[in-house]
């Protein structure tokens, strides 16, 4: 949108930098440059005092003056920035205990004016945006120090004080039509009600003391993305606005990814691996056998190339006075070995339980599964006879399970977790893109 026209135009003294204004009442104009303010009513423009550089402190966000939107329904232009700094007392209250502790703020107080020269504030800080609004009290309650009450509006009663103190100038870049005094304290005092701050300010008088030029106002909560909006058509605004849909479409393919996990994850749960070979081999045959000698079961035929999964099951009888070390072979039908597994039962473990799995991979054909064992004690030391079973009777079976499916939940699990933590991230990412 096009900028309002200029009503002045001149440049800075103090470091040549033009200057100009839109509203016919302007008096005076700080420059972003050199931080000067010069008077803009006089005709040599003379200095009237030097702020800091605008231009060395950084916005919150994206805005900067001379920037032209539509603010709720009204065309406006930001005309000015002033950088404030807070000294003041706030309330606290913890484990029973409360008080008012100092504290130090800044923000920023950007002057918008619309079409019919009508003028409003937006105020911003590391913590988000108000828009601030000027009214008339009902009530005239202002606190002289923080433990007095404070109310403005019929309906609030009184209230505690939340944020007493006053603010100075930083810097100041724009126009305005009252001068900023680099050593002006403008003092405060608010308390917050559904969601809102209700705010008083005033002077001091030099002489007396007393507050002067009282002026109230109503800080109203504004989301970045309204004002995002409400400026879209600017330059700053469009990068973030492009910035801000990459993130979205970071999130969104991690959600989707997450999704996607998930319905492998729940086709894994409703078609559970089938089992399509068991045998269970007996303890006292296979230490019979001898030594290191292996037993071989029926054939087990493979129709497809397929993943499978072996499982060495402990049938063993509990309490056993001995270990048990057990090795599984798995050959094709040239008597190559191509997988093996070992496990062991150790003595007190229940009947029942996994010595050992183990998932793979083989190509169609006919195989054999075989095994041998080995006894011992818990020492370490093991024996290739019956020694421990004489003394205490047969120890039950060692049985091998061979089951097809899928059977690699884990990896849906974490790419579940994964995806979902990516996502957060850009979401935040996403969120943060403000200027």
């Amino acid at each position: 949108q096009d900028k309002f026209t200029s009503v002045k135009q001149f440049n800075c003294n103090g470091c040549g930098a033009p200057l100009e204004a839109v509203h016919p009442r302007a008096k005076y104009i700080g420059c972003k440059y050199c931080g000067n303010v010069s008077n803009a009513a006089s005709d040599d423009h003379d200095i009237v005092m030097a702020l800091r550089k605008p231009n060395d402190i950084k916005p919150y966000t994206f805005l900067e003056v001379g920037m032209v939107g539509n603010f709720r329904g009204q065309k406006c232009q930001i005309i000015a920035r002033t950088r404030w700094r807070q000294d003041y007392k706030e309330y606290w209250a913890e484990d029973g205990e409360r008080g008012y502790s100092n504290e130090v703020w800044l923000y920023d107080e950007w002057l918008l004016m619309s079409e019919n020269l009508t003028y409003f504030y937006i105020v911003e800080d590391q913590e988000g945006l108000h828009v601030v609004e000027e009214f008339t009290p009902d009530t005239f309650l202002i606190p002289k120090q923080e433990w007095d009450p404070i109310s403005f509006k019929e309906g609030h009663g009184k209230n505690r004080v939340e944020e007493i103190g006053y603010a100075s100038v930083v810097a100041f870049e724009g126009e305005s039509n009252y001068q900023v005094k680099a050593k002006d304290k403008i003092w405060f005092a608010s308390y917050k009600r559904n969601n809102n701050w209700w705010v008083t300010e005033w002077r001091l008088d030099g002489s007396t003391g007393e507050p002067k030029e009282i002026e109230f106002f109503k800080e109203s909560p504004l989301a970045f993305e309204e004002l995002l909006e409400s400026f879209s058509e600017t330059e700053a605004a469009q990068k973030i606005l492009g910035r801000r849909e990459k993130w979205k479409f970071l999130r969104n393919s991690s959600l989707y990814g997450a999704f996607g996990c998930f319905l492998m994850l729940l086709f894994t749960w409703l078609s559970p691996p089938k089992t399509v070979y068991e045998h269970s081999f007996e303890v006292e045959k296979l230490v019979n056998a001898g030594q290191g000698v292996i037993t071989y079961a029926d054939d087990f035929k493979v129709p497809s190339s397929s993943t499978y999964r072996m499982e060495m099951v402990s049938a063993v009888k509990p309490n056993l006075g001995y270990d048990i070390l057990a090795y599984c072979m798995f050959r094709d039908g040239q008597g190559e070995m191509v997988r093996h597994i070992e496990g062991e039962a150790t003595r007190f473990q229940a009947s029942g339980r996994t010595m050992k799995k183990q998932t793979f991979k083989v190509p169609a054909g006919d195989y054999q599964v075989g095994m041998f064992v080995e006894l011992g004690s818990n020492y370490g030391t093991y024996y290739s006879n019956n020694q421990f079973i004489e003394q205490n009777g047969p120890a039950g079976s060692i049985d091998i399970v061979i089951k097809k499916g899928i059977f690699l939940k884990w990896p849906f699990w974490v790419g579940i977790i994964i995806l979902l933590i990516l996502a957060l991230i850009f979401h935040i990412t996403k969120k943060n893109q403000k200027n």
